[in-house]
């Protein structure tokens, strides 16, 4: 897709641009050529009309067979790891922006009149959901990228994300009925980074003590807070969750117990009996019971595998 040109300036601009950027291509090339002489024939002219275009030749760029014959083994390795942070760095993006998508939003519906204002509001919202769509797809590229250095399609950490998943839960509106049902996407619960030590998932946890210098502007802190804000919303779900899960195991518990003892008194009273009448309805109530807590707990059981 071509640049939109507002005037001669911008051609003259982006000529200029075009122009510098083919001269950076052609130093990195020439760098690549003496790290890595091996990629002689596979660099190919930059063409200074569209250098945009033009391949960095990166190892994710290649096999893992055309790699090795390359030379390039050890380089794969420092990529990855730069994809990483660039995956990580990219899901930080989209969550802020989701959330000042959010905030705005709701901003508009609440303090927003009259056609011009909404008109302004709604160009403004448009900004947010384009920096959403950059986000995601920087971290789709460094996924790909990822995928082709090694990464399992299947792995659980770093999973594909889709349009209809741009979006989380409004932090700084109040909790309402039903909003612990819908669960956020998967990419606001991404851990930690594997393979750091203990120091440095102390700095990662959002359960740490914060120290922000004066240095700092006030919009870095209101980033860590909305996360704050969000992390302890979510520990509360959490927690509600596994109280739910007690509570059910405790009825459980106590279904299974009173079946068991009405069996067993009912079982006293048959041999207790005046009649034979009242021997078996005895009987069969017993035995009821008896079947009512087996079949609680094998319900009990199966629940407790899933």
């Amino acid at each position: 897709m071509q640049p939109k040109n507002d005037g001669p300036s911008d051609v003259v601009s982006i000529s200029r641009t075009r122009a510098k950027f083919s001269r950076d291509l052609n130093d990195w090339c020439k760098i690549q050529l003496q790290q890595y002489p091996k990629l002689r024939d596979h660099i190919q002219l930059v063409d200074s009309a569209t250098p945009e275009e033009a391949q960095l030749l990166l190892p994710s760029a290649f096999t893992a067979e055309l790699r090795h014959s390359l030379g390039l083994t050890q380089l794969a390795a420092i990529e990855y790891e730069l994809r990483e942070g660039q995956a990580h760095d990219a899901l930080q993006a989209l969550r802020q922006v989701i959330q000042e998508f959010n905030y705005n939003l709701l901003d508009k519906k609440n303090n927003v009149h009259g056609i011009a204002a909404t008109l302004r509001s709604e160009s403004f919202l448009r900004v947010f959901t384009s920096d959403k769509k950059i986000a995601a797809e920087t971290y789709r590229r460094s996924r790909k990228a990822m995928l082709s250095l090694g990464l399992s399609e299947t792995d659980s950490h770093w999973r594909e994300l889709r349009d209809d998943e741009l979006w989380g839960k409004n932090v700084s509106t109040v909790r309402s009925m039903g909003d612990s049902k819908r669960r956020d996407p998967w990419f606001w619960q991404v851990v930690a980074p594997r393979g750091l030590s203990q120091e440095k998932e102390k700095e990662w946890s959002l359960d740490s003590t914060w120290f922000f210098p004066f240095v700092l502007t006030v919009w870095i802190i209101c980033c860590f807070a909305v996360d704050r804000v969000k992390w302890f919303r979510d520990r509360a779900d959490r927690d509600r969750f596994r109280e739910e899960v007690q509570i059910l195991e405790a009825e459980f518990e106590r279904t299974i117990f009173s079946h068991a003892r009405m069996a067993d008194v009912w079982a006293q009273l048959a041999g207790t009996a005046s009649g034979p009448g009242a021997t078996a309805y005895a009987h069969k109530k017993a035995y009821m019971y008896r079947c009512l807590s087996a079949e609680c707990s094998e319900a009990y059981d199966i629940a407790k595998k899933n």
